[in-house]
């Protein structure tokens, strides 16, 4: 494999666990979201209700004046930790609230994502009622400013084609670039994505000719790769070195 493009493919790995956080948007018709304060490493009453799905529970801690944004040193809050669990009713209660959808945390495991990105995994019921909601609370599907990696993006990380799909019909940008110029089909030809993700994207209206900021393509990174499947989907669908 070229040094370079090596270096590249490295290089674009560490900013997919490099998320800058998005711009928040005004949504006057719900309740105001200010910053939650640090609530270290041990959770509070409402996250622990929050992650069980116990909604009279979080009702009556919000009631108490609970802080519905407060965060663990993780970035965790209520909200990402209900949306983890497919707890749709207790996300909605909390949106209702005043919980930040654009809230950023980190996993040691995952790197740094958005509130949005806790309910996208195949292991999350109901995930699409969640993007929903959040989507609805002003979740950005597409983010502003420099970030890492994009919803969208972090949906092919996971295979998820149900929120791939989703996140699509709720209007996710297929060609937006990342901070280094890295695109979603770029992405998926690094996780060494299924083809049918490739189509997916692909039939979305993906640039298979798109070029990140040192002019290396889908196509590049496919045959570094040595992953022949990819290389021939994407030279079908006209790519060029």
């Amino acid at each position: 494999m070229n040094v370079m493009l090596r270096i590249f493919i490295g290089a674009v790995c560490l900013s997919l666990c490099c998320l800058s956080a998005p711009a928040r948007q005004n949504h006057p018709a719900r309740a105001r979201q200010t910053p939650g304060a640090e609530a270290g490493n041990r959770p509070t009453a409402l996250m622990r209700a929050a992650e069980s799905g116990e909604v009279a529970k979080v009702r009556a801690i919000l009631k108490g004046g609970a802080d519905v944004n407060a965060r663990l040193g993780s970035g965790a809050t209520a909200l990402t930790l209900a949306a983890r669990r497919g707890h749709v009713e207790v996300v909605k209660l909390l949106l209702r609230r005043g919980a930040d959808p654009n809230a950023k945390l980190h996993s040691f495991h995952a790197g740094d994502f958005t509130a949005l990105m806790a309910a996208i995994d195949r292991d999350v019921g109901r995930r699409t009622e969640i993007l929903d909601a959040m989507i609805a609370s002003g979740a950005e599907v597409n983010p502003t400013g420099a970030f890492g990696r994009s919803p969208l993006m972090y949906a092919i990380e996971r295979r998820d084609v149900l929120s791939l799909k989703h996140l699509l019909s709720k209007g996710a940008d297929v060609n937006l670039k990342s901070a280094v110029g890295v695109t979603p089909l770029m992405v998926a030809v690094l996780s060494r994505s299924e083809p049918g993700i490739l189509r997916l994207l692909i039939e979305a209206g993906a640039d298979v000719n798109a070029r990140s900021d040192d002019g290396t393509t889908a196509l590049m990174l496919a045959e570094a790769q040595e992953d022949a499947a990819a290389a021939r989907l994407l030279r079908e669908a006209g790519a060029r070195r």
